[in-house]
């Protein structure tokens, strides 16, 4: 999958119809993927997806919506933005429970996160995102371990 592509689409879409990034964000209330209104935004890109594929992209493209409109400034990885926002030891906590999180788990830690990127304005680079969740499960646990080096490690 082209994440670049699919974010790309999925921008252009918002611009000329606002019901996209409404209906991606009312599909949060459900089970990701099941929400028959969103499926004309994300199933053109998810090809012979498997389910919890299918469903983490559909999670992401819903938290791609709830929090869009309310960022702004260049896009950074969601490590560099818990970073910026870690202003006391509970979002080092947070942060640390996202990392340990399942893939069960990350749908809400996620969410959580997101918010609270969100309410500071700090732009998300959605394609990165969805990659790395896309991977999330792989042994090496390689992705967990590049987020903690870019939150921990002030020169990343």
């Amino acid at each position: 999958m082209d994440t670049n592509a699919f974010f790309s689409a999925l921008e252009r879409r918002a611009d000329s119809d606002t019901a996209v990034v409404a209906t991606l964000r009312r599909s949060l209330s459900l089970e990701p993927g099941t929400d028959a209104r969103a499926f004309p935004y994300v199933e053109p890109f998810i090809g012979n997806s498997t389910s919890s594929r299918r469903q983490l992209i559909y999670l992401i493209a819903g938290l791609w919506a709830q929090t869009i409109r309310r960022t702004s400034g260049k896009p950074v990885s969601i490590a560099a933005a818990m970073r910026k926002v870690a202003t006391n030891e509970s979002v080092s906590q947070r942060f640390t429970r996202l990392l340990d999180s399942d893939v069960e788990e990350l749908r809400w830690r996620l969410r959580q996160a997101l918010t609270l990127i969100a309410s500071k304005r700090i732009a998300i680079d959605w394609p990165k995102l969805l990659d790395d969740v896309l991977v999330w499960q792989w042994p090496s646990r390689s992705v967990q371990i590049r987020w903690a080096r870019e939150f921990w490690n002030a020169d990343s």
